[in-house]
């Protein structure tokens, strides 16, 4: 199974890819379009009442820079997206392939490649860096308010929440279930991410994450899966991506 590709592309003219401050609602917007050519829209999971697209993506990866109020990335870029649904990477791959040109925002591009990617060798206790920010939140209601809260790792529910969302979706893809523990390992200070989500202009919202290094211990199957799906909430944001880190 091919759980995970490397998209690489490149401005269309120029050699610069110039995108604004936030633009995270942007790469969101170009991935369903990636998707899209998979029927991504059409594959929505449901357990316990929530729903998940099962997918997840990485930042861009390349020469960047950042200044007056914007973001520079010079060509090629890299973007890696990944899914534990059968066979779904690779019709992604092979329809976005035969179209070339997009855009990200008003940024037009055009993909060079698309590989797969090898998944590394699975075991009961392994290490991953988060390469997006992991986002634990829950929701709280006041007076018929509802407000988002965000945990932290230092918070024993961080863990918690973490370990009950993998299940979930585990669940709703497979309908059964398989034990797992996932806790924060390595985290600083400087991990801690804030994106402004520019959905829509007029009432951006917050979200907040961690990055860091996670310890995942379980059933091998729930490995292969949380590093197929991502961790934590928002996947199909962008938020949780993982790669496998080794540990001295």
């Amino acid at each position: 199974m091919i759980s995970r590709i490397s998209v690489e592309f490149e401005a269309l003219n120029g050699d610069k890819i110039l995108l604004p401050k936030n633009f995270a609602y942007l790469l969101q917007s170009f991935v369903y379009e990636l998707g899209r050519e998979g029927d991504l829209h059409g594959k929505v999971y449901n357990s316990d009442s929530k729903s998940y697209h099962l997918f997840v993506y990485s930042p861009l990866i390349g020469n960047h820079k950042f200044y007056d109020e914007k973001h520079e990335f010079k060509s090629p870029v890299r973007l890696y997206f990944s899914s534990p649904i059968e066979d779904f990477c690779m019709a992604v791959a092979e329809k976005v392939l035969k179209r070339s040109e997009y855009k990200i925002g008003n940024q037009l591009i055009k993909i060079k490649s698309i590989m797969p990617v090898k998944e590394p060798e699975f075991k009961e206790e392994m290490y991953f860096k988060a390469l997006s920010p992991v986002t634990v939140h829950k929701t709280l209601e006041n007076e018929g308010k509802k407000k988002t809260v965000y945990l932290n790792p230092d918070e024993e529910e961080f863990s918690l929440y973490l370990i009950e969302n993998i299940k979930r979706k585990y669940s709703a893809l497979y309908e059964k279930n398989r034990e797992v523990s996932i806790e924060p390992f390595k985290i600083e200070k400087n991990d801690f991410k804030v994106l402004l989500y520019e959905k829509d202009k007029e009432r951006p919202f917050v979200i907040k994450g961690w990055t860091g290094i996670y310890k995942i211990k379980g059933d091998i199957e729930m490995i292969k899966f949380a590093y197929r799906s991502g961790i934590g909430s928002r996947n199909s944001q962008g938020f949780g991506f993982i790669e496998t880190e080794e540990q001295k």
